[in-house]
């Protein structure tokens, strides 16, 4: 079901930011402090494209979205 060929429970948008160990590189890779802050406003304001339940239905487990 939805995108669980590739992913499992989450997508890219919740996994690139699980590295809590060490976000110092991180945070370099996404090219310093604003582009990092960008990325991770975009995580909380990117649309759906679609409505919230016919997202759900493609993926199910993104329950924290």
């Amino acid at each position: 079901m939805g995108a669980r060929d590739y992913y499992d429970e989450n997508n890219a948008y919740t996994y690139r930011w699980d590295v809590q160990h060490n976000i110092a590189d991180l945070i370099a890779l996404m090219g310093g402090n604003d582009k990092f802050t960008a990325n991770l406003d975009q995580t909380f304001t990117e649309p759906l494209g679609k409505s919230k339940f016919a997202f759900y239905a493609q993926l199910p487990d993104q329950t924290v979205m």
